[in-house]
């Protein structure tokens, strides 16, 4: 009986998604970390984020990590604050051991400038598009009858680009609540499928770092056979001279 109570007041492991939200100011970062989290509050939406924020809930039987970061500023290349790109690259350190998936905010009413986001997200490395999902925000402004396919179409070369980039993944968050049930579902399935990517690299990485380890210890295997042969012929040679 008493394992059975202790059994019972185990604690629950739930899965885990990491997350980290990245864009340009006023893109909605902190709005989509409301919706995605499921609850208002959790950041300070309409205010400026001038540092990383950290926040976890519970949604859909899943634990979510989600950091949100300063956004960097619009247009102008070499305009965005040191310490912005600090606290960017500072971001994934607060998701250990690593973020599934960045969520890169775009506005549908306001265009992109493909090198600037570039720019700005390759500072955690070149990899980073492997693990990036484009997050479409504010859809609500879209123009009357054009629907969200028909406005990435339209987007222009440098939406395209950012598209091809992240191979194709992105997600779509309304102004409001961040969508109903169908979209919800969405966005647990991509992020789901996110991890299954992260989770699959990390097990090549761990299988490479295994295979080049064992190719090391073979090579210092080899490596110390030949010296001590060679420390064998030495001996030889010089007790032979020796014995002359």
């Amino acid at each position: 009986m008493e394992n059975q109570k202790s059994f019972s007041k185990a604690p629950r492991r739930l899965p885990e998604i990491r997350l980290v939200l990245l864009g340009e100011r006023e893109t909605g970062k902190s709005t989509a970390g409301n919706a995605i989290l499921r609850k208002a509050g959790f950041f300070q939406a309409g205010a400026a984020t001038e540092e990383c924020v950290r926040q976890q809930a519970e949604v859909a039987m899943r634990l979510v990590t989600l950091v949100d970061t300063p956004g960097w500023e619009a247009g102008v290349a070499g305009a965005t604050l040191e310490r912005v790109k600090r606290e960017i690259v500072c971001s994934v350190a607060l998701c250990p051991p690593g973020p599934h998936a960045l969520l890169l905010t775009l506005r549908v009413d306001t265009l992109v400038t493909a090198g600037h986001v570039r720019e700005h997200l390759e500072l955690l490395g070149e990899g980073v598009w492997r693990h990036t999902i484009l997050l479409f925000t504010h859809s609500d402004q879209l123009r009357d009858g054009v629907d969200m396919e028909q406005h990435i179409q339209g987007g222009g070369r440098d939406l395209q680009y950012l598209l091809e980039k992240c191979r194709g993944r992105y997600h779509v968050l309304s102004g409001g609540d961040g969508g109903g049930e169908d979209m919800k579902q969405q966005e647990k399935r991509k992020l789901d499928e996110m991890k299954r990517h992260h989770e699959k690299e990390m097990e090549e990485k761990d299988l490479q770092m295994k295979a080049l380890k064992q190719q090391h210890q073979e090579e210092t295997a080899r490596t110390l056979t030949r010296n001590e042969k060679l420390m064998e012929a030495r001996k030889a040679e010089q007790q032979e001279s020796e014995d002359k």
